[in-house]
């Protein structure tokens, strides 16, 4: 075990679905020798990821009254990465 900031990215890494916690180790490590660029696309990455979701799924809400193929296809353009 570690202590402080890396014990808490590592139990953070391992909450996620499929990682245990050697893999967790070892993502933390690599995170740590990654460059700090690296990191920064990766976190503006999932905050893309997470901001374009919720949009989707309000969306969703809101087309409940129409089809499914209405919603399919919103979902679809805005999860689109141009």
């Amino acid at each position: 075990m570690y202590e402080g900031a890396i014990q808490n990215l590592i139990d953070e890494l391992g909450r996620l679905p499929g990682v245990g916690p050697k893999s967790a180790q070892r993502i933390a490590f690599h995170i740590l020798q990654t460059e700090n660029t690296d990191i920064a696309r990766l976190v503006e990455s999932i905050r893309e990821l997470k901001r374009k979701l919720f949009s989707v799924l309000h969306a969703a809400m809101l087309l409940k009254k129409n089809s499914v193929g209405s919603v399919a296809i919103h979902v679809a353009t805005q999860l689109q990465f141009a």
